[in-house]
């Protein structure tokens, strides 16, 4: 007699897939990392792959939105599951970024009241970002505004804000060295009265 043998379909397990993304500081990027989490069995082997992972935008921010596109699983086990959605979303924060504002020290020897304007070290710009990424303008301050006189005085650095930058201040110096008449002996030389000044003697 014929033997008929029984014939039945496996079809491929629908896979649940979730997501977490880490946290960053601030890059001038939306670009995300993400770790993916599903409901496989036990001792089944494959891999994720996704097309992207990025951040709702670049800027600073916490429970910001973080989406994987093009979602895929491959080796081993992958042909018996069947992702559910291809596409997921879940938050992280970008902090902000340090970036610190130092002010140039600075020798005067001139007469003229000391109005700032002096010069600045930038350290923290990141995604070739400058002070047109900033809002307000450089403002100098200080005890060292107006100055004259002989001393050491305090160069004060304010005026930028940002949402993107935690931004820190660095005081600078002046100083303004004592100045100390020369006298000129009757009776010397033009070449004398030069080596007097360079010298001293």
């Amino acid at each position: 007699f014929p033997v008929t043998i029984p014939v039945a379909d496996i079809t491929p397990r629908p896979l649940n897939v979730s997501i977490t993304a880490n946290d960053k500081t601030y890059d001038a990027t939306n670009t995300a990392q993400v770790q993916f989490h599903d409901d496989r069995i036990a001792g089944d082997v494959f891999n994720f792959n996704y097309l992207s992972a990025t951040f709702n935008n670049k800027n600073a921010g916490n429970n910001k939105t973080v989406t994987a596109n093009g979602i895929s699983i491959h080796n081993n086990d992958a042909s018996n599951y069947q992702i559910i959605n291809n596409v997921l979303t879940t938050q992280a924060n970008i902090a902000k970024k340090d970036l610190t504002i130092t002010a140039n020290d600075v020798v005067k020897t001139d007469n003229t009241p000391y109005t700032g304007n002096s010069g600045v070290t930038y350290s923290g710009f990141v995604g070739g970002e400058n002070t047109n990424n900033l809002q307000g303008s450089l403002k100098y301050g200080g005890n060292a505004i107006g100055q004259t006189s002989s001393g050491t005085y305090t160069i004060q650095l304010s005026g930028f804000s940002s949402s993107n930058y935690d931004i820190r201040y660095v005081n600078g110096q002046l100083l303004i060295p004592p100045t100390t008449p020369i006298i000129i002996p009757t009776g010397v030389l033009p070449f004398q009265i030069l080596r007097l000044i360079v010298t001293g003697k």
